[in-house]
């Protein structure tokens, strides 16, 4: 799953590079997430803004896990795109859409289910080129739903 989800993750990268002026951002935010049952999942949401004059486009992945005990490992995943829009010069409004992947591997017995995520979330720029981020993403898979909430800095140029 690993696997998949980098190679994905670097082709959404490539794809959301358009050439022009444009003002691009990468950021890394740290998650927590929780669904039915499982609290704490901890984990790490990569993202990547290509804005240019007031509208843009923004890819991002998520991982998650939580090891429960010696043999339960919970995993959550997400590939997402979507738009973005400069409100000032220092606040962005975002929102994506895009695919989840959640597994649950007990005693070497993998369980991967695949459904849809969704997020939205603000950039504000503190300076010319740091930001910070915050955001909400809400994965359902199945009947189950995952929400993850992050925060982080980022990176303009």
């Amino acid at each position: 799953m690993k696997r998949k989800f980098s190679v994905a993750f670097v082709f959404g990268l490539i794809v959301s590079s358009l050439p022009g002026y444009a003002d691009d951002n990468i950021s890394i935010n740290y998650g927590v997430g929780n669904t039915k049952g499982k609290h704490g999942l901890q984990g790490v949401n990569a993202e990547f803004l290509h804005q240019k004059d007031n509208i843009g486009v923004i890819g991002s992945a998520t991982y998650l896990s939580k090891t429960d005990g010696e043999y339960v490992k919970t995993q959550y995943a997400s590939i997402q795109v979507g738009p973005s829009f400069a409100l000032s010069d220092s606040f962005f409004l975002y929102g994506k859409a895009g695919i989840s992947a959640a597994s649950k591997l007990k005693d070497d017995q993998p369980n991967e289910k695949y459904g849809v995520a969704f997020s939205t979330g603000v950039k504000y720029k503190l300076v010319s080129n740091v930001t910070l981020n915050a955001g909400y993403e809400l994965g359902i898979i199945n009947d189950t739903t995952i929400n993850v909430a992050y925060l982080g800095v980022g990176y303009s140029f």
